[in-house]
């Protein structure tokens, strides 16, 4: 698993170099700069989502949590 995360990372940063190579080959710097931005930009864009998710899961727990809390105080109530 580990050799195999290490080898997607590599592969990962050889495409990286290749479009970075290819870009200010053909762009000069503006290219270049232009790709560090978008690559950042869709970087942000993942942790995003990935944390948009997280708060989803964080919500629905909150609202069972609640729903089991206020059914528990209904059911005191109705013991007294």
């Amino acid at each position: 698993m580990i050799r195999q995360t290490k080898n997607m990372i590599w592969i990962h940063n050889i495409k990286i170099k290749y479009k970075i190579i290819i870009l200010t080959t053909i762009g000069g710097l503006g290219g270049f700069l232009y790709m560090m931005v978008h690559f950042e930009a869709r970087s942000l864009t993942h942790r995003s989502a990935e944390i948009a998710k997280e708060i989803k899961v964080l919500i629905e727990d909150s609202i069972e949590k609640i729903t089991f809390g206020s059914k528990t105080a209904n059911q005191s109530g109705d013991t007294f």
